[in-house]
C-alpha cells in the first residue's frame, strides 16, 4: 500500500482530520447522551461508548457540496470509532450543521460485475416520493444512482490462495447515508410504545409493498429488494 500513489490509494477527499474543537463536540455529545441514558431520559444505543475509543482517530466528513444526492442537501459530520461493521460501517456522528447526534452509514460497492441493484437511500427516496408513512428522517443519501457518485480506483490483491496481484483494477462506488438515530425495538419503555412501534412498522411495510412494490427494507441482498 505504501508504494501506491494518491490516485491508486483511492483517498476520499471528503474526509479530513477533525480539529480539537470538532473532537470535543463529538465527545460532549456522546457523554451527554450517555448521561441521559443513565437518568432514563433517553433509550440506550448499543456500543455507543466505543465511539470515544481514544485509540481511533476522529474524522470530519464533508458532504455539503456533493451534487445530486438522492436525498438531502448535504451535511458535515464528525465521526470516531464505528459501532458496528458488517456489509457496511455504522457510526454515531455529530452533525455540525444541526448540532446533534445522527447516524452515519457508509460502504463501498463494486462497479462492474456484481453491484447491489439498489441501495437504502434510493429506496427511501422512492418511498418518500410516494408518501409512504413512518419513514426515518434522512439528511443525506448518495450512492451508485447519483449523477456524480464518488468513485475510487483500487488494485485487487490476492488470488485463489490469497497471494499475488490480480491482473486488473477495480472501480468501487461510495454509498453513504446520514439519518436520525433509530433505536432498537428492545429498548421501548412501555407496552404503549411497543404497540405503537409495531403498528407503524406494519403500516409502513404495507404501504411500501402496495404502493411501491418493496416488501422489505433490506436492499443489500444480491437478489435486491424483497
Amino acid at each position: 500500500f505504501n508504494s501506491l500513489n494518491r490516485k491508486w490509494r483511492g483517498w476520499d477527499e471528503d474526509v479530513s482530520v477533525a480539529s480539537e474543537g470538532e473532537c470535543n463536540l463529538l465527545k460532549d455529545g456522546i457523554l451527554d447522551y450517555l448521561a441521559a441514558v443513565g437518568e432514563e431520559e433517553k433509550p440506550k444505543i448499543p456500543l455507543l461508548h466505543e465511539t470515544l475509543d481514544v485509540r481511533w482517530p476522529v474524522w470530519t466528513v464533508d458532504l455539503r457540496d456533493r451534487p445530486y444526492p438522492a436525498i438531502g442537501r448535504g451535511c458535515r459530520i464528525v465521526i470516531g470509532r464505528h459501532i458496528w461493521h458488517e456489509n457496511a460501517t455504522g457510526y454515531v456522528a455529530w452533525d455540525l450543521e444541526r448540532g446533534r447526534l445522527v447516524f452515519y452509514k457508509n460502504s463501498w460497492v463494486t462497479r462492474g460485475g456484481w453491484v447491489v441493484p439498489t441501495t437504502e437511500g434510493a429506496i427511501l427516496r422512492q418511498l418518500k416520493d410516494r408518501k409512504v408513512p413512518h419513514l426515518p428522517t434522512v439528511h443525506y443519501a448518495s450512492g451508485p444512482y447519483a449523477k456524480f457518485p464518488r468513485v475510487s480506483l483500487n488494485q485487487l490483491f490476492g488470488t485463489k490462495n490469497y497471494s499475488g496481484r490480480l491482473n486488473r483494477d477495480q472501480f468501487t462506488l461510495h454509498v453513504q447515508l446520514v439519518e436520525d438515530i433509530l433505536y432498537p425495538l428492545v429498548y421501548v419503555r412501555n407496552s404503549r410504545q411497543l404497540v405503537a412501534a409495531i403498528r407503524d412498522v406494519i403500516e409502513s411495510m404495507y404501504a411500501s409493498s402496495l404502493i411501491v412494490g418493496f416488501a422489505d427494507s433490506d436492499c443489500s441482498d444480491m437478489d435486491g429488494p424483497r
